[in-house]
């Protein structure tokens, strides 16, 4: 019990003393506080400041966790924050400076899933609970700040698959997989605040077993002839939302959600908590058309011009003989 006393008063005492820089821990115990190196947060600010010098793989903390207890849940290191105060809190906040040339990561995680696994395996599993009036909240946010020096491409978020072996194997795979329990029409499992480009083919799940009260779309060629097609031009102050530059080509929400109000949806304004407000106008909520609804009312359009047309083909015939 003595010695046990007077290694904590001899670690307090290094901790008062240490410089701000690297705390380093092995299997025998504290064997490094402070390093002259070190230029990072003081250890008042931060519990554990972790620096490497090293010119290999630069690890600030490893965590190599196994379960042998079976069925129990593993995890690696348990992190909790309770934020009893009005400004931001993390659970973890890295701060990496990217120089050199090697490969930064603030964070990388390594998973390995082996035949055996019978349970879903995830490289990060993030769950949030949403209490209390937050502007904005979020599982994961990626933010990626860029400037005129900055060069090559950037991503805020980035998903891919990669094929081994040479086969992807069977069942479904997905890049990035969005879901929300919800049937609401202002809610998405994807929001995109700016141009989309799609690589590739597009799919809507249009099967016969996932719909009910089939029947025919009557009077297509009219409804066409009531919609207004118009040309425009966005605003440019509206704050949070990135809207197309230059002329455009397309319907007036209020004007279709007359003849067709199946086909448009009130859209609430995401908010986003890093907009600068000045000078530009706040929207809360606004129409959106659904255009690619509006491909069955064409077709049904064009095979009524169609009959008519071969009504009146067999009515000059008629006449003609």
């Amino acid at each position: 019990m003595k010695l046990k006393l007077i290694f904590s008063l001899c670690l307090s005492l290094l901790i008062q003393w240490a410089l701000p820089g690297q705390v380093k821990v092995q299997d025998t115990g504290v064997t490094t506080i402070g390093t002259d190196t070190g230029t990072g947060f003081n250890i008042g600010n931060a519990k554990v400041d972790l620096m490497n010098n090293l010119s290999n793989k630069q690890i600030g903390l490893n965590i190599n966790h196994q379960n042998y207890t079976g069925n129990k849940a593993a995890t690696g290191n348990s992190i909790y924050l309770t934020n009893q105060g009005t400004g931001r809190g993390y659970g973890v906040f890295i701060n990496v400076d990217a120089a050199g040339t090697r490969q930064k990561s603030g964070c990388e995680i390594v998973v390995k899933e082996n035949a055996a696994a019978t349970e879903p395996v995830f490289g990060v599993n993030c769950l949030l609970d949403c209490f209390g009036p937050a502007n904005q909240s979020a599982g994961i946010k990626g933010v990626v700040k860029v400037d005129t020096t900055s060069t090559n491409t950037k991503y805020g978020v980035y998903g891919q698959i990669k094929a081994t072996g040479g086969s992807f194997g069977t069942g479904g795979r997905y890049a990035v997989y969005g879901k929300i329990n919800a049937n609401d029409p202002d809610h998405f499992a994807g929001y995109f605040d700016g141009g989309v480009c799609i690589v590739g083919g597009q799919c809507s799940g249009s099967d016969r077993r996932l719909k009910r009260q089939i029947r025919p779309l009557d009077d297509a060629l009219e409804m066409l002839n009531d919609l207004s097609p118009k040309r425009y031009k966005f605003k440019d102050n509206i704050l949070g939302m990135t809207l197309p530059a230059g002329e455009q080509l397309g319907l007036i929400a209020q004007d279709v959600e007359r003849i067709l109000p199946e086909v448009v949806s009130e859209i609430t304004t995401p908010i986003d908590d890093e907009e600068d407000p000045s000078g530009k106008e706040r929207i809360v909520s606004y129409k959106a058309i659904n255009y690619q609804a509006l491909v069955p009312l064409l077709i049904g359009a064009i095979k009524e011009q169609q009959e008519l047309i071969k009504d009146l083909e067999k009515r000059v015939e008629r006449l003609e003989d």
